[in-house]
């Protein structure tokens, strides 16, 4: 599965909860009565790759053995920092919801974007860095950030959108590995493929019919999402974003009338 938003290509980060592989010799993929390939079941995309290219590794898409092997301890020793820091040294041996992704991918990519070439994010346009500056100096009510620390919480205006439950914080979109519940449940028949996130439990109903998009003035928290099969492959483009979440460089949250995702 692949994911693009606005320009930005990124890797599938997804592996089966089930004993399979994705090496070259794993038999064809299960099919469902009707000749798709089964999708069905629970997936993981815990990852430890990172979104964006490491700066040291410039324009490297893969990381060395050796690289790799270094690169993931120094990923296990932030997660166990970070856990110490929130619940003291208790937290030595882990809590029993974390669910960090602790290794790379197979690929061992150096970052799930794969397009733009230097796995980087693109920049905000000037005029969309000054609307997101001026909204952060004027505060501005209701938040429309997923997570944001304020010194004084005046009611739900004041609190993120993850913690109010409206989007999760990586269920997207895109969904990105975070510290846990890295876990989706899809459903599929022959018209659907329901795409269920634990995080917040989102459900995203992908029609496989045809249908075109909704209009352009109707748009959604999720984004309004049709899918294709290309060969054994399902390609699910969504468009229709609501403008009302941050245009968030670090949340990579696609938002407003101009975004679409591939």
């Amino acid at each position: 599965m692949t994911l693009a938003i606005t320009g930005v290509l990124l890797a599938p980060a997804l592996t089966a909860a089930r004993t399979q592989t994705l090496a070259s010799e794993t038999p064809p993929p299960p099919r469902t009565t009707w000749g798709a390939p089964d999708l069905g079941g629970i997936w993981d995309f815990r990852s430890a790759t990172p979104l964006e290219r490491p700066a040291a590794l410039a324009d490297q898409t893969v990381f060395t053995d050796e690289q790799a092997s270094e690169y993931e301890e120094q990923v296990q020793q932030r997660q166990a920092a970070a856990l110490r820091t929130i619940f003291g040294d208790s937290a030595v041996g882990g809590e029993p919801w974390a669910d960090f992704g602790t290794t790379l991918g197979e690929d061992k990519r150096t970052s799930l974007i794969v397009d733009p070439a230097d796995g980087k994010l693109p920049k905000l346009t000037p005029d969309a860095q000054a609307r997101e500056d001026a909204r952060r100096e004027t505060h501005e009510r209701p938040v429309r950030e997923r997570m944001i620390a304020r010194p004084r919480i005046r009611g739900p205006e004041d609190i993120g959108l993850s913690e109010r439950c409206i989007l999760g914080l990586n269920s997207g979109p895109p969904m990105l590995s975070s510290s846990f519940n890295n876990n989706i449940q899809v459903f599929q028949t022959r018209d659907y493929v329901v795409i269920l996130n634990e995080m917040i439990h989102d459900a995203r109903i992908v029609p496989l019919d045809g249908r075109p998009h909704l209009p352009p003035g109707i748009r959604l928290w999720m984004g309004d999402s049709r899918g294709r099969w290309d060969g054994d492959t399902l390609v699910i483009d969504s468009t229709n974003f609501s403008d009302k979440p941050a245009a968030s460089v670090g949340a990579c949250a696609p938002t407003g009338p101009e975004r679409a995702c591939t």
